[in-house]
């Protein structure tokens, strides 16, 4: 005698996909194009490549903002004035730089204008201004790290989240209709 089998096996699932009449192309289990989908390959692709060249520009733009922030918090420190103060004016020179750079060549073609991406940008810098701050105080205050390797360290961990919020919320697509 042969043992039953159980149903939900890769055969039964395409013979009851094919006894209702779908095509197997059309079930896509996935929340994205697969790229396996012949129709979705040259979509794919092309999103790939420009989220690609877009990450690439927001990168370069973000070794210019630390670029002018670390120059700027160095020299203010050698200065005399305080780590805090530094880290204030230091990231809001970076902060107008990225928000002309990424605006105007990053993002170009994301944000069309709006009255809220100026906003938005200002609002999470500022939370992110604070964060940093905080970090580089604890860094300090602890004596874990030297000045200057505490700013290196918050800096560091701002990068990836910078550039999530940056595509998903602060320069968002809008559809037609959410233009102002």
């Amino acid at each position: 005698m042969e043992p039953e089998r159980e149903p939900g096996g890769i055969r039964e699932a395409m013979q009851a996909i094919l006894s209702r009449g779908e095509s197997i192309r059309s079930r896509n289990p996935l929340p994205f194009p697969s790229p396996r989908q012949p129709r979705n390959v040259m979509r794919y692709s092309a999103e790939l490549r420009r989220t690609a060249v877009e990450a690439f520009k927001f990168h370069t733009v973000g070794l210019m903002n630390t670029g002018i922030d670390v120059f700027l918090f160095i020299a203010l420190v050698h200065l005399g004035v305080l780590a805090y103060a530094a880290q204030l004016l230091a990231y809001s020179a970076g902060m107008l730089n990225s928000y002309f750079w990424n605006g105007r060549w990053t993002f170009r073609e994301r944000t069309a204008g709006g009255k809220y991406v100026w906003l938005k940008f200002v609002l999470w810098n500022i939370a992110w201004l604070g964060l940093s701050s905080i970090g580089l105080f604890l860094l300090e205050q602890s004596r874990l790290l030297p000045v200057f390797w505490a700013k290196g360290a918050v800096t560091g961990a701002t990068l990836l989240l910078n550039y999530g919020v940056s595509r998903s919320w602060i320069f968002a697509v809008r559809k037609p209709d959410e233009r102002g």
